[in-house]
């Protein structure tokens, strides 16, 4: 019975008491008795009809109860198995949203992190499938643990490298602040990520990263049949830009990401590059640490180079954007560590440029046409001696150059 039948029918049950009682001086005992027989009859059927409805309503909660607990079933088995391509903030946005896959985005303010592992792709060729895959996976379980630390959004993995965003899908005042710190522990957790890959037999990598905050259009991009949560815009080219300028162990951001971060960082260095698409050059920044409140520091990179009795003859070739130059450009390696090496060269030759090289050994004989660098400074205005840092070294390069370091 719906409640208001109820209603009515307590009102006709009160109606009827109250005839009853009015009238109680005119009327017989067993009248008397018949009405309160009455009266209980009516009050039992309603409590049945009330016992009835509440039972109902139990089971309408307990229904209710279990849709809900089923809907959060699926909201966890959804985040966890699209957490694992998307972030969990993407996925509970597009959750918890009405409108969360609709096409569309918004202008938005953000700092955009770009990483790259120096020499991975030179090394995956020399490794099988499965030990390519143990390496990256290393890798990337040590990252995203950070990235996740400092709230920061993985919002692609393209090979080797991370597309990271701070400030969506949810925006913070410290966004760029943030990212410099995770950055930072990223360089940082590099040391556990060549430990691992050591005891499996494989060598050191080094990471590179590139930071830049500025405007850009977030949000789903594509179509009814393929969507993608991400990021657009002219600021999003110069982050990868700028990563591009970075050498291995080293942070490097731009002129806005070191204002929103105001006098908390360490500057290691200043470069002025002209990256591709902008009619001016800019300042790109190399961080070495953050002040309060995180007090995160690089370590210091030994510098120390082996002075070579005979110099190692070279052929190098300069790379404009992905094209390799077909002009090969004669010099000699000087000195030599691990990871860099100085030059002597005839030719004038742009800070931060890359270069392939040809290596021979003293008795001109080769030894690798496929030895990648970034030239990283020279020592005067009027000389062509090069600090030159190794982004990608083959293994019969680096057992050559350990071999030649054991001797002197």
């Amino acid at each position: 019975m719906p409640d208001s039948s109820l209603f009515f029918a307590e009102e006709k049950i009160i109606e009827n008491a109250t005839s009853t009682f009015n009238n109680i001086d005119t009327i017989s005992k067993d009248e008397v008795k018949n009405g309160y027989q009455s009266l209980f009859k009516s009050y039992k059927s309603l409590y049945k009809q009330f016992r009835r409805l509440i039972k109902l309503s139990d089971k309408q909660q307990h229904k209710l109860n279990s849709l809900n607990e089923a809907l959060e079933v699926r909201n966890l088995f959804i985040k966890k198995i699209f957490g694992r391509y998307l972030s969990e903030d993407i996925v509970n946005t597009l959750l918890e949203t009405p409108d969360g896959l609709e096409l569309g985005g918004e202008r938005r303010f953000v700092t955009i992190m770009m990483t790259d592992l120096r020499g991975f792709t030179a090394l995956c060729e020399t490794l099988s499938p499965e030990n390519v895959l143990r390496i990256i996976n290393t890798y990337l379980e040590i990252m995203s643990e950070v990235v996740l630390k400092y709230n920061g959004t993985i919002d692609e993995i393209i090979g080797d490298g991370l597309f990271i965003i701070f400030g969506a899908p949810i925006q913070k005042s410290d966004d760029a602040i943030r990212s410099v710190a995770c950055a930072i522990e990223m360089q940082l957790a590099m040391i556990n990520v060549n430990q691992r890959i050591q005891k499996m037999g494989f060598p050191e990598l080094e990471l590179g990263i590139g930071i830049n905050t500025g405007e850009v259009v977030v949000g789903n991009i594509g179509s009814q049949f393929r969507t993608k949560y991400g990021l657009i815009g002219s600021n999003v080219n110069l982050t990868a830009r700028i990563e591009s300028y970075s050498i291995g162990g080293q942070i490097l951001i731009s002129e806005n990401t070191l204002k929103a971060c105001g006098n908390i960082l360490q500057i290691k260095n200043t470069f002025e590059v002209l990256p591709k698409g902008l009619a001016k050059p800019i300042n790109v920044y190399e961080i070495n640490g953050i002040k309060t409140p995180y007090h995160l520091f690089l370590q210091k990179q030994k510098d120390d180079m082996f002075s070579l009795k005979t110099p190692l003859p070279i052929l190098l070739f300069l790379i404009n954007g992905k094209h390799v130059c077909d002009n090969a450009l004669r010099g000699v390696i000087t000195k030599l560590n691990k990871t860099s090496c100085v030059i002597e060269c005839g030719t004038r030759l742009d800070i931060l440029s890359n270069i392939k090289m040809s290596l021979f050994d003293d008795d001109n004989n080769p030894v690798t046409q496929d030895l990648y660098a970034k030239i990283n400074k020279n020592f005067s205005d009027n000389s062509n001696d090069y600090t030159i840092n190794f982004t990608s070294i083959p293994l019969d390069a680096r057992d050559f150059f350990n071999d030649i370091m054991s001797k002197l």
